[in-house]
């Protein structure tokens, strides 16, 4: 069957944006004039300065709740649906562990099926993060501040909210510190104290449904050896093993100094994630837009590039569709609408093992 192509434009004139919400963390001395409603939510991120943090380092994480939760959900109606019985699931660039929790309050493992999320990430700071186990949920600009609403009109929201406290519950706040102190008592009289932070754990009768730990996906095929999974999930990160950028973080000095093979890299990665997917399992990426938009290394020719952006090509086919669409070995079956540089894209989020 053929694929119809990964992108479609659905505005005629190209629009850049500051992805400053992936991207950015803002000095204490500057929050006044740094801060917007998209670039301040990384500070709500966990901070390892507590947990023995080392010069070079990341030191900061971007997550929430049920982010992208369009993909999320389809991922958890696929299994439930394809996977009755449970399955396993490898969650890479897992971070702090939000999005393996949101993935399994949506499975709605009631009656333990054992839809086991095995977590991993590159970052030893972050995991150790995410087995303390506690997890910060705020009132105000992030995505899940829903989850603090006493109530919602949103029927969604209710539902997620209902998801979630079946598996998560109310704890003490940590001994250890999360959070820049000066950005969040900044964020807090910005909102004239309208700003409050609840902590939750996961409930004990489902802790054994998670693990986390330091791993790699390009060393997927070494992990859990005896193990094939029913998903895999790497989202928003391929662009960090590819050193991919949008066109409008493109430095080309930065990008000579850190040449990098994306198609070589994104091939070994698809090859051994399809050989750990069980037959049927889903390859579950991100929304972000270096996901799915490429910047090519060199010049591209009319037919093969999407835009071009101050001599900068975009691969109309990217080097990640391709991987997964040769030989006919992966379709996709999740299609997201997202806003990018270029304007607004459609982008294949899921992918399902044909053979």
């Amino acid at each position: 069957m053929k694929i119809s192509p990964l992108i479609q434009f659905y505005t005629s004139k190209p629009t850049l944006k500051n992805d400053k919400k992936q991207s950015v963390q803002c000095p204490v001395n500057s929050y006044s004039t740094k801060l917007s409603a998209e670039n301040y939510s990384a500070n709500f991120m966990p901070n390892f300065t507590s947990l023995k943090y080392k010069a070079g380092d990341n030191n900061y994480c971007d997550t929430s709740f049920f982010r992208d939760v369009e993909t999320l959900s389809q991922t958890a109606d696929y299994l439930q649906k394809n996977f009755p019985r449970g399955t396993d699931i490898m969650d890479f660039a897992s971070s702090s562990g939000q999005e393996a929790i949101s993935l399994h309050a949506l499975l709605n493992d009631k009656k333990k099926r054992k839809y086991t999320i095995h977590c991993y990430d590159v970052s030893g700071n972050i995991v150790e993060i995410a087995r303390l186990g506690t997890h910060p949920v705020y009132s105000a600009a992030a995505d899940d501040a829903f989850l603090l609403a006493v109530s919602t009109r949103d029927k969604r929201q209710r539902a997620l909210k209902k998801a979630f406290e079946e598996l998560m519950e109310p704890t003490l706040p940590p001994s250890y510190k999360m959070n820049d102190p000066d950005f969040i008592d900044f964020v807090s009289k910005m909102y004239e104290g309208d700003f409050k932070i609840q902590y939750f754990k996961i409930r004990d009768k489902y802790r054994n449904n998670f693990t986390f730990n330091v791993g790699d996906i390009r060393n997927i095929d070494e992990i859990l050896p005896d193990k094939k999974a029913g998903a895999v999930l790497f989202r928003n990160a391929f662009y960090i093993i590819t050193n991919n950028f949008t066109l409008n973080e493109f430095n080309y000095e930065r990008e000579l100094n850190n040449k990098v093979n994306k198609e070589k890299v994104i091939n070994e990665v698809v090859d051994k994630v399809y050989e750990k997917l069980l037959p049927g399992g889903i390859f579950v990426l991100g929304d972000n837009e270096k996901e799915h938009l490429y910047i090519a290394d060199e010049h591209l020719t009319e037919s093969e590039r999407l835009a071009s952006y101050y001599a900068t090509d975009v691969y109309k086919y990217s080097p990640l569709y391709n991987a997964l669409n040769k030989d006919g070995r992966f379709s996709p079956i999740c299609t997201r609408r997202i806003r990018a540089s270029i304007g607004y894209i459609d982008a294949f989020t899921i992918w399902k093992k044909n053979k």
